[in-house]
């Protein structure tokens, strides 16, 4: 009996020292698992399937062919009208328009004024239109999102959603960021849009995106995301509804976790802070449209309809020196809105990875019976 008990002894304090360290969520524990799901990623990722998601990607091409970046406010407005016209249901930009455009006929008479210019020049720039006006006219008219970054150094001013949040149990209390500023579009822009969200994606602690933020707070103001907002924008849907652990009784826990959002017909769980679990395809062609193949004309009426018509559509930079890179488990380099668009086709498609409420408690369950059996043959010997 001695024995056995020498035997059983240090194993019991093994097996209760690491399912403490699983509870409590120790980093090495963690990183372990998540290294586990990244190989089931690359393993088995998502197949490609044709949702109603597209990608205009500003790429090296489309720099090449019509001209450096930061373009003139004129051609994101002809972009934007172009793809509305094709039957989009929505467009959302992962891009900032943060600063005035310098290319904008204002600005030049500013300088000519400046530098003493011609006055007839003078006088032909201030009859022109700003560039930034036209864009503001052309987002008014289309079912368009605008990007923001949120910060945490109080820059930028209280972030005004364009989309309602609405609770459903006790309010937000664990995980979801609350940030302090924001660096947002110019108000004349942010004004005349139909929808708003942010678009910063934190990566795990090794820099790997496996999680997209649906919602965030800022200074405990909820916000959604550029992806869910879009989502909205795109049915036309009013309020978004955040579900908590408590709502309604109906799930047991701590109040304050999040478990769902509901944005339209649409309900995706999440994590407690509100993220949904990254369920990533590999590159896929037919995402992607170059966005200089829309404003050349490349693409025909027809072709437009064809690649755009009830598509919610997302305006990202990929060429080298504006691109956005993260890393997830499928790709070491992978452009931002990329996740967005596969958050969005998620979504849709209804093609979740959870995790369970009860996982931890069965994982701590199987330890237990796995440690005891352990156990047991490992004092079998001691009996004889």
């Amino acid at each position: 009996m001695r024995a056995r008990s020498g035997v059983i002894g240090p194993g019991l304090i093994a097996l209760l020292l690491v399912a403490a360290l699983q509870y409590i969520g120790v980093r090495p524990l963690d990183r372990m698992g998540l290294l586990l799901f990244d190989s089931y990623q690359r393993i088995a990722p998502r197949p490609y399937e044709d949702a109603p998601v597209r990608v205009v990607d500003i790429d090296d091409e489309t720099i090449r062919r019509l001209g450096q970046w930061p373009w003139p406010r004129t051609d994101i407005a002809d972009l934007t009208r172009r793809i509305a016209a094709a039957g989009a249901s929505a467009i959302a930009f992962d891009i900032v328009f943060s600063e005035a455009d310098r290319t904008s006929p204002t600005r030049l008479a500013e300088r000519v004024r400046r530098d003493g210019g011609d006055r007839q020049i003078l006088a032909a720039l201030q009859k022109l239109p700003d560039n930034d006006a036209v864009l503001a006219e052309a987002l008014g008219r289309e079912p368009a999102i605008l990007g923001y970054f949120l910060t945490n150094d109080h820059r930028g001013g209280v972030v005004q959603p364009k989309a309602g949040m609405a609770v459903l149990g006790s309010p937000p209390r664990y995980g979801v960021s609350d940030f302090s500023g924001a660096i947002q579009p110019l108000p004349p822009l942010l004004n005349a849009a139909t929808g708003s969200g942010f678009v910063s994606l934190v990566g795990d602690s090794d820099g790997i995106t496996r999680k997209a933020p649906l919602i965030a707070m800022q200074r405990g103001q909820l916000l959604p995301s550029l992806a869910l907002d879009a989502l909205r924008t795109a049915q036309g849907a009013g309020s978004i509804l955040v579900k908590s652990s408590d709502a309604s009784g109906e799930i047991g826990g701590r109040g304050g976790d999040v478990v769902s959002i509901k944005v339209g017909q649409f309900e995706v769980p999440t994590t407690h802070a509100g993220e949904l679990w990254m369920y990533y395809t590999l590159p896929h062609p037919d995402r992607v449209v170059p966005a200089w193949k829309i404003l050349t004309g490349q693409l025909s009426p027809a072709e437009m309809a064809r690649k755009f018509s009830g598509q919610i559509v997302l305006v990202g930079a990929g060429a080298v020196g504006l691109r956005d890179l993260i890393s997830t488990p499928v790709q070491d380099r992978e452009l931002g809105v990329m996740v967005h668009a596969q958050a969005v086709e998620q979504m849709v498609l209804g093609k979740f990875l959870t995790r369970p409420d009860w996982a931890p408690g069965l994982e701590r369950a199987l330890y237990g019976a796995t440690g005891k059996d352990s156990s047991h043959r490992a004092a079998a010997p001691a009996r004889r």
